[in-house]
Parts: structure tokens; sequence; C-alpha cells
């Protein structure tokens, strides 16, 4: 059963995918510019209609106005019509030029006309000259009076051409109207041959795409699956055996630095330099060991959910720092460090779990006293108050950089500094620590000068988030 598609399958599939997305998005993008153009053009042949329309009610107006000043060109309204008929006038002449050309003004834009409306122009063309020839020739009169020729010539040009204009723009007005009709039509059909083709992709897509991407998806997800339960089963042996492990290699690992000491200290007989000095070492790597020991007991309580708070009322002095101090001598001294103790009592007494924080305090100690370098300083500071207790140890040596520092208190994690990576370690005491401290409500730090100093450090409040015992 396959776990995972090929890379050339995968990259086959994102082209496909790409493809259809491209196929689509253009679907989208095209139907939305035909609506556009179909909206704009709708709009546009409208506004073409209703100014045909207007034409036949200026052509009337410009008739009327004229009749009237035929009948009464001295009278009190003569120069008002006048003035009616100049308006009209210049409208009409707008009107029709706008329907043909365009018009910015009118909101028209300039477009090509098919050939029978430019035929019907040209038709309408002959009698729309003659009737603003003679508007204009009469406009140009400077004084009207009745019976002057070119009232009574303009009444009759437009008497005579005014139906056969109106017959023209009559025949324009619905042939535009027939074609806009057409052309939305026709786009409507566009738009929805567009739309299909753009379903048929995505039935396409989903056929030889999604379905089978979908297969393999399910297939991948039952192999995580089965894959999940085996590790979680791996995980269970591990956890189960660790304990095992690490008690059973405890006390015969201690049996045997006894039984060294007691040699190497002469209890059994008086021994040479050489002789001492390899037992020296061998219990040198028996501490190791003994120390791999506890941190993997330790981790397994934790990994396991054995690891219970029980905090009580602490002299933290004298019931964690000085045991823990006192569990390392050895390593500080054949270094030959001094470490300094930097205590702010305080006469509050402290609420913690002593024997979980004496594990850290011994860790950060013995880390400081592995990792330090010979001959220099370690400080272990404390501070405590009916707020929050803080303990730091503070170390001369190669210290790290700021990018690792965020991998410190990870499990099985240890730093790549050429220095510290040559030091033997396991990865979880620092990971260890971490737990124990949050389980009191706290956290833990670090800072470091790379190649100078270090510190770790940590805190917890007073009094303690969870006072009574409960599982981590």
């Amino acid at each position: 059963m396959p776990a995972t598609m090929s890379q050339k399958r995968l990259v086959r599939l994102m082209v496909i995918y790409g493809v259809a997305l491209t196929v689509i998005a253009v679907t989208i993008l095209s139907s939305s510019l035909l609506m556009r153009y179909s909206i704009e053009r709708a709009a546009g042949d409208s506004r073409v209609i209703n100014l045909a329309g207007r034409q036949r009610m200026l052509s009337q107006r410009l008739t009327k106005a004229v009749l009237a000043l035929e009948r009464d060109p001295e009278g009190g309204l003569a120069q008002e019509r006048r003035e009616e008929l100049r308006i009209a006038l210049r409208e009409f002449v707008q009107a029709h030029e706008g329907i043909q050309h365009g018009s910015t003004e009118l909101g028209l834009p300039s477009r090509p006309l098919s050939g029978p409306v430019r035929a019907l122009f040209m038709q309408a063309e002959e009698p729309f000259r003659s009737m603003v020839g003679a508007l204009q020739r009469l406009e140009a009169e400077p004084a009207l009076h009745r019976g002057a020729p070119s009232l009574a010539q303009a009444a009759q040009v437009l008497l005579a051409q005014e139906p056969r204009f109106l017959t023209v723009m009559d025949r324009i007005t619905f042939e535009l109207d027939a074609e806009s009709r057409a052309r939305i039509q026709g786009l409507k059909a566009l738009e929805w041959g567009i739309l299909a083709v753009g379903f048929v992709v995505l039935a396409l897509e989903f056929l030889f795409v999604f379905r089978p991407s979908l297969r393999s998806l399910s297939v991948m997800v039952e192999v995580l699956e089965h894959r999940g339960e085996e590790l979680a089963a791996a995980n269970q042996a591990y956890m189960e055996l660790l304990p095992f492990v690490s008690h059973e290699l405890k006390n015969p690992i201690a049996s045997m630095i006894t039984d060294a000491r007691v040699m190497s200290e002469g209890y059994l007989g008086t021994l040479d330099e050489r002789q001492i000095q390899k037992l020296e070492k061998l219990i040198a790597k028996g501490d190791y060991l003994l120390g791999l020991v506890r941190e993997y007991m330790d981790l397994a309580r934790i990994e396991g959910g054995d690891l219970r708070l029980n905090p009580s009322e602490t002299h933290f002095v004298e019931d964690v720092l000085d045991p823990a101090v006192e569990l390392i001598p050895a390593q500080i001294q054949e270094k030959g460090m001094v470490l300094v103790r930097e205590y702010q009592r305080a006469e509050v007494e402290v609420l913690c779990d002593p024997n979980l924080v004496k594990i850290v305090v011994v860790n950060l100690l013995g880390n400081a006293a592995k990792y330090g370098r010979e001959k220099g300083t370690i400080r272990l500071a404390y501070c405590g108050d009916a707020r929050e207790v803080t303990v730091r140890v503070w170390n001369e040596g190669p210290g790290f950089s700021e990018q690792e520092q965020s991998r410190l208190f990870k499990k099985f994690s240890r730093l790549q500094t050429p220095e510290l990576h040559a030091k033997k370690g396991t990865g979880v005491g620092l990971y260890t620590c971490d737990r124990i401290v949050k389980l009191h409500g706290g956290n833990m730090d670090a800072r470091s000068e790379q190649g100078s100093w270090a510190e770790f450090s940590f805190r917890f409040p007073q009094p303690l988030p969870h006072p009574t015992p409960h599982e981590a």
C-alpha cells in the first residue's frame, strides 16, 4: 500500500491544479467583464434611444415655436419665443450629432454604427439639414414682422420636412432597440457558454484530480493512523521498560562504586598509585552512569504521569540548597572550581516540594560543574519572600549562543557548541527541571555571554497555584 505520492506525480497534480484554477479565474473575470460591457452598452443604447425620442419632441417644439412667431411676431412673447427657438435648435443639433458620432457632454461613447442604421441616418440627413438651415436663417434675422419671407419659408420647410424626419427617426429608434436586444441576447449566450466551460473544467478536475487525490490522501491517513498506533505501542513499551531498566541498574552501579571506593581507600590492602588512578577513573565512570540512571528515572516518572507535587512548608536553604550542594563537591573539587553561595534569607518558609526542587538544583549545579571552566567560579544565588522564590546558578565557561537558547529545555536536545558538545550528556536533565518548575507554577530562564559565562535560573510563586498534591 503506497504511503505517499511520488514527487513527479505531486508536481503533475500541482500543474493541473494551477491550470484549473487559472481557467476558473479567467472564467470569472470574463463573466465579470462581459457583464460590465453589457451594462455599459445597454446604458448607451438606452441613452441613444431616449435621445432619438427627444429629437421627435424637439422637432415638434421647433415647429410650434415658428408657427407661434408667424402668428404674432411682434407680441409681448415674441422675444421669449425667439430665445426658446434658439435653445431648442441648439439641443436639436447636439442630440442629432451625439446619436451619430458620440458626445461626452451627453454621456454617449463614440462607437461604430451598423449598416442599416447608417443608411437610415443618411435618409434623415436631408430633412434634418433643411430644417436646421431654415431655422438658422430665421435665427439670424435681426427683426421679424408678420409676413416676413424668412418666417414664412421656415414654417413651410418645417411643415414639409418634419414628417419625413420623424418617420426616419422612428425607424432608427426601432432598429437601435432591436440591435440592443440582439446584442444583449448574444452576450448572455456567451456568458452562459463561459460559465458552462468553467463547470466542465470543475467537473473534469473533480473526476481526474480531486477524486484520485482524495483516494491517495485517504490511503495516507490510514497508513499514518497505523503508524501512529505502532508508535504509541512502541512508546508504551519504552515507558514501561525505562523505569524497570533504570531501577535494575541503579543498585548494581551504586554497589560497584562503593566497592571501588573501598579498594581505592586501602581497606582491602595497599595499592600502588597506578592502581588507585584506575579505580578513581572507574569510580568517575560509575558516578556518571549513576547520574544517567537518576535522570532517566526522573524522566520515566514525568513521562509516565507519576510525577506528583507534594508541597510542604520548607526551610529552603536547610532542606533544599544545602543538601543539593553536598551531592556535587567531588565534581567541583576535581576541576578546582570555587562555589560561592549568595543567599538572601527570609524569615518566611517556602511552600514547595523539597525533593523535586532539590532535583532541579542538583541538576543545575551539576551542569555548572560539568560545563564550567576549570578553576572557575560557580555562584548559587537564592532570594525568597512571601511572593516569589528565585534561584540562580551562574558559572564561568563557554556559554551558548542566542540561536541555541530555544533548544535548551527540549527533551534529548544538546547544544552544538564544540566545547559543550564534547561533554557527555543525555539531554534530559534540563527538560526534567523545566517540567518540575512548571509543576510549581513557575518558569525557567537561561542567559549567557558566549565564551564568558552562562546562567540558569528558575522561579515559582508563593503561594503555589496548586497547594494540594496533584499530578503533573
